[in-house]
């Protein structure tokens, strides 16, 4: 970490952790959840035929054994193939679990499950407080990091959302019952990674443990080649079916607003200099 500028901005009482932890209400759910089927030929829990094509056990390469990530087999790290790089976010992808054959360390399926390979500096922007920055070159297409940080039910999390990643699908009907990844009080150097119109990275939800919609890790990948001493930037403009219905109802001053369950705010951009752009986020309403 590098901080010349004000140390005293920097919150000292964060945990740094290397994997999400989960509160118990989380785990309540997530045990209602199927396991991930894996590629190995046996009958998973629910009792459906798990295919067989993961070839990285018998000592050969391959990857996509799991329906998964779209891995370039030929680089060193593994990378996504370039039509996926590009994309500022895209669907959910999937990787072996502990249910396959495999290990972290034999299949090339596993490089979210492996972690980051390219070192990272935290430090001041001119604009922005804090940032993350490369100290290495980081190809196109390489894991930059993976989110991590307290994954709970929206209803319970109580945090300013802006440090907040809603992980469940957003098909669940209740909003309160949907999974956050909350990083403002643990996490990794993903929660100081800055938002940019035009982001040098991507944002992708994984299968991983669970196959479910209710809960995905996210693997962060770079869309173009990253120069040391480059920013890493994200796309926070994710938006949700409740933001944008904040947007409507705010445009027509309508007296529905009352009714959302989450209170939204504006800040600005400042990606670049000269950018007016406005971002959302919302924070639970007092009751």
């Amino acid at each position: 970490m590098s901080n010349e500028l004000d140390l005293q901005q920097f919150n000292l009482d964060e945990e740094f952790i290397l994997e999400s932890v989960f509160s118990e209400d989380a785990m309540q759910k997530l045990r209602k959840c199927s396991l991930f089927p894996g590629c190995t030929p046996s009958v998973d829990n629910v009792g459906r035929a798990k295919m067989k094509n993961c070839r990285c056990s018998e000592g050969q390469q391959t990857v996509g054994c799991c329906g998964g990530a779209p891995y370039n087999l030929a680089s060193t790290p593994m990378t996504l193939v370039d039509d996926f790089a590009k994309e500022k976010r895209t669907r959910g992808l999937q990787e072996c679990s502990a249910v396959c054959d495999c290990t972290v360390d034999s299949c090339h399926d596993r490089v979210l499950q492996r972690g980051r390979q390219h070192r990272l500096l935290i430090g001041m922007t001119e604009y922005k407080g804090f940032g993350v920055f490369a100290v290495d070159f980081i190809p196109r297409g390489a894991l930059v990091t993976e989110h991590v940080g307290d994954v709970q039910k929206s209803g319970e999390a109580g945090a300013d959302m802006r440090y907040s990643w809603t992980m469940s699908d957003s098909t669940e009907r209740d909003s309160q019952e949907r999974l956050v990844l909350d990083s403002i009080r643990c996490g990794n150097e993903a929660r100081f990674l800055n938002h940019a119109c035009d982001p040098n990275c991507a944002t992708f939800p994984f299968s991983v443990e669970f196959d479910s919609p209710a809960y995905r890790r996210i693997g962060i990948f770079a869309r173009r080649d990253i120069q040391p001493g480059d920013e890493v930037t994200i796309d926070y403009k994710t938006v949700t079916e409740e933001e944008d219905d904040y947007k409507k109802r705010k445009s027509k001053k309508s007296p529905e607003k009352k009714k959302l369950q989450t209170e939204f705010k504006e800040m600005l951009c400042r990606c670049k200099p000269d950018c007016k752009h406005m971002l959302i986020y919302g924070v639970p309403k007092s009751s």
